[in-house]
């Protein structure tokens, strides 16, 4: 049905996740997120959870070490 392609920038200060280290291009990564774009999700038993939850495919990224930023680019698989 198409494609979608989640941009998501990582705060690197921690010492986690590191791109070279935790994960290579081509893997799978499983993403949970909640945010403005995907609000806390709430199921039928009133239990709450991320609003954003699949296994994603690393095809790229970028560091910037000054900042401490890593933005991975992730493909739904």
């Amino acid at each position: 049905d198409g494609l979608a392609e989640l941009t998501v920038e990582v705060d690197l200060s921690n010492g986690w996740p590191l791109p070279w280290r935790d994960f290579y291009l081509g893997d799978d990564v499983a993403v949970a997120l909640t945010c403005p774009r995907f609000p806390e999700a709430v199921d039928a038993n009133g239990m709450t959870g991320p609003g954003y939850t699949r296994n994603v495919r690393c095809v790229g990224w970028e560091v910037d070490f000054d900042a401490n930023r890593l933005k991975p680019r992730l493909m739904e698989v």
